[in-house]
């Protein structure tokens, strides 16, 4: 595990005791105004968590979550033997994880409890696992490293106490786990994108064989389960979500870019309101010029959305771009930096719909070291965020040597 530490507590209870963007967003100018200010302090970081129950044995159970400093908690109730909640955002920090028998009293004795550290832009799943006399918590650090290009990550975690050791592969292809024994979790391992049959066979059991499509850019856990009659099921779940493809190289297009049309449908988004920089403006599609680097908007009061990544308010990386400034003219994102914590951003989608944002964090970082897995790399929730130029001006080259991010998180999407 690298992400969490991990102290485990049992507690008696009655008898018997979880291409990337390695290309730096450069959107130059052809003539750049004036050096951008640096921008707001970043807020403190965010994790990303979901609770599990992958103990055959062990009857539903509630599960807290309590920040170690004081605050809210975080609560599944009922949590059967299987079941996988959705992850949460919190903040990183020092927590308490407490299993409690389903309707017992908040603050009596858990049947188990661990803390997790939980880090910066690291998602984790808290499981209780094992059989009920010998019950484990475990925290499973969930990869949110952007999978090589045309790959997803996948691995195997073995909640079947009918399957003692376990082997999976690939039909025709490689091998994922050989033996893996129960209340174990294999490594993540890369198998190309697309429609695959995973072979799962154990000693003693009925080989099974599981369909899975898996799509580029992100990373799904294999959950195999009793199946109540001696024998065991497998799920796959879905961990993150990243660009189905990534812009390699810089982007020096001296204010010039390629048009692209939208490559989805309903749920494509057409226009974003950021209330506090009066814009409110239709969306044009950016993809991939002919080097393979990120287009960047035609015009200073263009912006627009990357089409291979998410689409903003559905699970993973969404990005809006925009110049500060092009030509003598301030561009769409001219005041981008002055947004806080808290500013609302909401991006109207072709269906309707329109998904509302809270900004967490505003940060300049240097092109040279651009935050890929950041912006474009594997998200377990919705991610948004608005990209632009700021720092030192080099006039000379005529580009800014640095962008302005702007992150924010979904609140909620409403429909028309």
């Amino acid at each position: 595990m690298t992400g969490a530490r991990i102290r485990k507590t049992l507690l008696a209870v009655g008898s018997g005791a979880g291409l990337v963007l390695a290309a730096v967003l450069a959107l130059v100018l052809a003539t750049p105004a004036a050096a951008a200010p640096a921008p707001a302090a970043p807020a403190p970081g965010t994790a990303f968590v979901r609770l599990a129950h992958l103990s055959p044995d062990t009857p539903r159970v509630d599960v807290y979550l309590s920040p170690q400093g004081g605050g809210p908690q975080l609560v599944e109730r009922g949590v059967a033997y299987g079941d996988v909640s959705t992850y949460r955002s919190l903040p990183t920090g020092e927590y308490t994880v407490a299993m409690r028998r389903a309707g017992a009293a908040a603050d009596g004795p858990p049947i188990i409890a661990t803390t997790l550290a939980a880090q910066p832009d690291q998602a984790y799943t808290v499981a209780g696992t094992g059989p009920y006399a010998g019950l484990g918590l475990k925290v499973l650090d969930d990869d949110l490293r952007a999978p090589a290009p045309g790959t997803a990550n996948i691995r195997i975690v073995n909640a079947a106490a009918s399957a003692t050791r376990t082997d999976v592969a690939v039909a025709g292809g490689p091998s994922l786990v050989t033996g893996l024994p129960f209340a174990s979790t294999g490594e993540y391992r890369a198998v190309p994108g697309g429609a695959w049959t995973l072979d799962v066979t154990a000693p003693g059991r009925t080989p099974q064989t599981v369909p899975a499509t898996v799509s580029p850019g992100s990373t799904y856990s294999v959950l195999l389960l009793d199946d109540g009659s001696g024998g065991f099921r497998a799920e796959l779940h879905r961990d993150s979500v990243g660009a189905t493809i990534v812009p390699a190289g810089g982007v020096e297009t001296g204010g010039t870019a390629v048009p692209v049309t939208a490559a989805r449908a309903t749920e494509t988004p057409t226009a974003v309101r950021i209330p506090k920089l009066g814009v409110d403006q239709r969306l044009t599609s950016l993809g991939l010029d002919p080097a393979g680097a990120m287009q960047v908007p035609d015009s200073a009061n263009d912006i627009g959305w990357f089409r291979d990544g998410a689409v903003p308010g559905d699970p993973g990386p969404a990005v809006l771009a925009a110049h500060v400034d092009l030509g003598h003219r301030a561009g769409a994102f001219t005041a981008l930096r002055t947004l806080t914590a808290g500013d609302t951003v909401e991006v109207t989608r072709a269906d309707g719909t329109t998904a509302v944002f809270a900004v967490t964090d505003v940060t300049t970082v240097d092109k040279d070291a651009f935050p890929t897995d950041q912006v474009f790399g594997p998200t377990p929730l919705s991610r948004l965020t608005l990209v632009t130029c700021g720092g030192t001006l080099d006039r000379s080259a005529g580009r800014y040597l640095s962008n302005v991010l702007v992150r924010a998180e979904l609140l909620t999407v409403m429909h028309a």
